[in-house]
Protein backbone atom coordinates (compact mmCIF):
# COMPACT_ATOMS: atom_id res chain seq x y z
CA UNK A 1 0.00 0.00 0.00
CA UNK A 2 1.27 3.56 -1.03
CA UNK A 3 -0.51 7.33 -0.21
CA UNK A 4 0.71 9.22 -3.05
CA UNK A 5 -1.92 11.89 -2.83
CA UNK A 6 -2.63 14.11 0.08
CA UNK A 7 -5.82 13.65 -0.08
CA UNK A 8 -5.53 9.71 -0.32
CA UNK A 9 -6.31 7.76 2.72
CA UNK A 10 -5.48 4.61 1.47
CA UNK A 11 -3.71 3.73 -2.32
CA UNK A 12 -3.46 0.11 -3.49
CA UNK A 13 -2.31 -1.01 -7.04
CA UNK A 14 -4.34 -4.74 -7.51
CA UNK A 15 -1.85 -5.60 -10.21
CA UNK A 16 -0.25 -8.98 -9.25
CA UNK A 17 3.42 -9.28 -7.67
CA UNK A 18 5.37 -11.46 -9.06
CA UNK A 19 5.60 -14.48 -6.39
CA UNK A 20 2.18 -13.79 -7.42
CA UNK A 21 2.28 -15.27 -10.98
CA UNK A 22 3.42 -18.66 -9.24
CA UNK A 23 -0.26 -19.13 -9.07
CA UNK A 24 -1.13 -19.94 -12.37
CA UNK A 25 2.11 -22.81 -12.63
CA UNK A 26 0.13 -24.16 -9.32
CA UNK A 27 -3.45 -24.00 -10.61
CA UNK A 28 -2.34 -25.67 -14.38
CA UNK A 29 -0.68 -28.37 -11.95
CA UNK A 30 -3.68 -28.98 -9.79
CA UNK A 31 -5.58 -29.31 -12.78
CA UNK A 32 -3.22 -32.08 -14.45
CA UNK A 33 -2.49 -34.10 -11.75
CA UNK A 34 -6.31 -33.99 -10.76
CA UNK A 35 -7.47 -35.24 -14.19
CA UNK A 36 -8.67 -32.22 -15.51
CA UNK A 37 -6.23 -31.59 -18.35
CA UNK A 38 -8.94 -30.63 -20.33
CA UNK A 39 -9.32 -27.59 -18.37
CA UNK A 40 -5.95 -25.87 -18.46
CA UNK A 41 -6.23 -24.17 -21.44
CA UNK A 42 -9.76 -22.52 -20.08
CA UNK A 43 -7.47 -21.37 -16.82
CA UNK A 44 -4.60 -19.91 -19.02
CA UNK A 45 -7.06 -17.93 -20.79
CA UNK A 46 -8.69 -16.99 -17.22
CA UNK A 47 -5.67 -16.22 -15.68
CA UNK A 48 -4.63 -14.20 -18.27
CA UNK A 49 -7.73 -12.43 -18.69
CA UNK A 50 -7.79 -11.06 -15.01
CA UNK A 51 -3.96 -10.46 -15.29
CA UNK A 52 -4.82 -7.84 -18.28
CA UNK A 53 -8.08 -6.38 -16.54
CA UNK A 54 -6.53 -6.14 -12.65
CA UNK A 55 -3.29 -4.80 -13.90
CA UNK A 56 -3.43 -1.53 -13.70
CA UNK A 57 -6.10 -1.05 -11.26
CA UNK A 58 -5.72 1.17 -8.40
CA UNK A 59 -8.23 1.12 -5.23
CA UNK A 60 -8.29 4.51 -3.80
CA UNK A 61 -9.86 6.22 -0.95
CA UNK A 62 -9.66 9.31 -0.67
CA UNK A 63 -11.71 12.25 1.39
CA UNK A 64 -15.13 12.59 -0.69
CA UNK A 65 -15.11 9.79 -2.98
CA UNK A 66 -13.85 5.62 -3.60
CA UNK A 67 -12.01 5.35 -6.61
CA UNK A 68 -11.80 1.31 -8.35
CA UNK A 69 -9.64 2.14 -11.93
CA UNK A 70 -11.79 4.54 -13.32
CA UNK A 71 -15.06 4.40 -11.47
CA UNK A 72 -15.81 6.72 -8.59
CA UNK A 73 -18.26 6.67 -5.88
CA UNK A 74 -18.73 9.39 -3.50
CA UNK A 75 -18.28 8.15 0.26
CA UNK A 76 -21.79 9.12 1.38
CA UNK A 77 -23.53 7.04 -0.60
CA UNK A 78 -21.37 3.77 1.05
CA UNK A 79 -22.90 2.68 4.37
CA UNK A 80 -19.69 1.97 7.04
CA UNK A 81 -21.76 -0.22 8.71
CA UNK A 82 -22.09 -2.90 5.34
CA UNK A 83 -18.58 -3.32 5.35
CA UNK A 84 -17.96 -7.45 5.56
CA UNK A 85 -17.43 -10.25 2.62
CA UNK A 86 -17.66 -9.56 -0.62
CA UNK A 87 -20.52 -10.18 -2.82
CA UNK A 88 -19.82 -12.31 -5.91
CA UNK A 89 -20.80 -9.85 -8.45
CA UNK A 90 -21.68 -12.10 -12.25
CA UNK A 91 -19.39 -11.21 -15.31
CA UNK A 92 -22.23 -9.62 -16.97
CA UNK A 93 -22.75 -7.35 -14.17
CA UNK A 94 -19.11 -5.81 -14.13
CA UNK A 95 -20.11 -3.34 -16.10
CA UNK A 96 -22.91 -1.96 -14.26
CA UNK A 97 -23.08 1.53 -12.73
CA UNK A 98 -24.63 -0.01 -9.57
CA UNK A 99 -21.95 -2.53 -9.58
CA UNK A 100 -18.08 -2.44 -8.96
CA UNK A 101 -15.70 -5.69 -8.41
CA UNK A 102 -12.19 -5.54 -8.58
CA UNK A 103 -11.82 -9.01 -6.93
CA UNK A 104 -8.38 -11.18 -8.32
CA UNK A 105 -8.10 -14.21 -6.60
CA UNK A 106 -4.37 -13.59 -6.11
CA UNK A 107 -4.72 -10.92 -3.19
CA UNK A 108 -4.93 -12.33 0.54
CA UNK A 109 -8.34 -11.06 1.30
CA UNK A 110 -11.03 -8.99 0.11
CA UNK A 111 -13.84 -6.79 1.17
CA UNK A 112 -17.39 -5.89 -0.16
CA UNK A 113 -19.44 -2.88 1.34
CA UNK A 114 -22.85 -1.60 0.07
CA UNK A 115 -25.01 1.68 0.00
CA UNK A 116 -27.51 3.60 -1.98
CA UNK A 117 -27.35 5.79 -4.52
CA UNK A 118 -28.78 9.49 -5.69
CA UNK A 119 -31.70 7.15 -6.65
CA UNK A 120 -32.02 4.83 -3.41
CA UNK A 121 -31.49 2.25 -5.58
CA UNK A 122 -28.38 -0.26 -4.06
CA UNK A 123 -24.65 -0.04 -4.54
CA UNK A 124 -22.84 -3.05 -4.36
CA UNK A 125 -18.71 -2.68 -4.20
CA UNK A 126 -16.87 -5.78 -3.94
CA UNK A 127 -12.84 -5.41 -3.58
CA UNK A 128 -9.82 -7.70 -3.62
CA UNK A 129 -6.90 -6.38 -1.18
CA UNK A 130 -3.87 -7.29 -0.10
CA UNK A 131 -3.81 -4.56 3.11
CA UNK A 132 -7.87 -5.47 4.21
CA UNK A 133 -7.50 -3.89 7.75
CA UNK A 134 -5.84 -0.55 6.65
CA UNK A 135 -8.30 -0.70 3.57
CA UNK A 136 -11.34 -1.38 5.94
CA UNK A 137 -9.76 1.44 8.83
CA UNK A 138 -9.60 3.98 5.76
CA UNK A 139 -12.61 3.28 4.11
CA UNK A 140 -15.11 3.55 6.72
CA UNK A 141 -13.19 6.61 8.38
CA UNK A 142 -13.47 8.61 5.12
CA UNK A 143 -17.24 7.71 5.11
CA UNK A 144 -17.93 8.86 8.92
CA UNK A 145 -15.85 11.99 8.05
CA UNK A 146 -17.29 12.80 4.78
CA UNK A 147 -20.91 12.52 6.46
CA UNK A 148 -20.23 14.51 9.47
CA UNK A 149 -18.79 17.02 7.23
CA UNK A 150 -22.09 16.89 5.02
CA UNK A 151 -24.07 17.08 8.25
CA UNK A 152 -22.16 20.61 9.19
CA UNK A 153 -22.19 21.80 6.02
CA UNK A 154 -26.23 20.72 4.94
CA UNK A 155 -27.12 23.79 7.25
CA UNK A 156 -24.93 26.40 4.61
CA UNK A 157 -25.74 24.51 1.32
CA UNK A 158 -28.85 27.20 0.64
CA UNK A 159 -30.58 26.88 -2.61
CA UNK A 160 -29.91 29.68 -5.01
CA UNK A 161 -32.87 31.12 -6.35
CA UNK A 162 -31.78 30.49 -10.12
CA UNK A 163 -32.37 26.52 -9.29
CA UNK A 164 -35.53 26.57 -8.06
CA UNK A 165 -37.15 25.11 -10.93
CA UNK A 166 -34.40 22.05 -11.35
CA UNK A 167 -35.53 18.40 -11.11
CA UNK A 168 -33.58 16.10 -8.30
CA UNK A 169 -29.77 15.40 -10.30
CA UNK A 170 -26.23 16.40 -10.79
CA UNK A 171 -25.72 20.03 -11.88
CA UNK A 172 -22.20 22.18 -11.88
CA UNK A 173 -21.37 23.07 -8.14
CA UNK A 174 -22.54 26.29 -8.03
CA UNK A 175 -18.79 26.63 -5.56
CA UNK A 176 -16.87 25.29 -7.75
CA UNK A 177 -18.60 24.72 -11.14
CA UNK A 178 -15.50 24.12 -13.39
CA UNK A 179 -14.04 21.12 -11.26
CA UNK A 180 -16.54 19.36 -9.56
CA UNK A 181 -20.89 18.72 -9.81
CA UNK A 182 -22.67 18.85 -6.95
CA UNK A 183 -26.47 16.38 -6.23
CA UNK A 184 -29.57 18.48 -6.24
CA UNK A 185 -32.18 16.81 -4.20
CA UNK A 186 -34.97 19.50 -5.23
CA UNK A 187 -35.18 20.97 -2.17
CA UNK A 188 -31.40 22.05 -1.85
CA UNK A 189 -27.74 21.69 -2.32
CA UNK A 190 -26.66 18.39 -0.71
CA UNK A 191 -23.05 17.79 -0.01
CA UNK A 192 -22.44 15.15 -2.33
CA UNK A 193 -19.82 15.85 -4.72
CA UNK A 194 -17.73 14.33 -7.91
CA UNK A 195 -15.51 15.88 -10.07
CA UNK A 196 -16.13 17.43 -13.25
CA UNK A 197 -17.04 14.79 -16.03
CA UNK A 198 -14.11 16.15 -18.50
CA UNK A 199 -11.64 15.56 -15.27
CA UNK A 200 -12.29 12.36 -14.46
Amino acid sequence: MTTSSESARFVENLGPQPRQLWWLATIIIVSVLGGAAYAVPFVFIAFCYSLLRFRLIDVRVETHSLLVGKRVIPLLLLDPTSVGNPRNTWPWLWFSKRRIAAVPFWTKGSIGITGRNAAGKSIVVSLGTNHKEELIAALTGAINAARQLNETRNESLLLPASRVSHQAGWFADPWDPVRTIRYFDGNGWTGWILPAPHLR
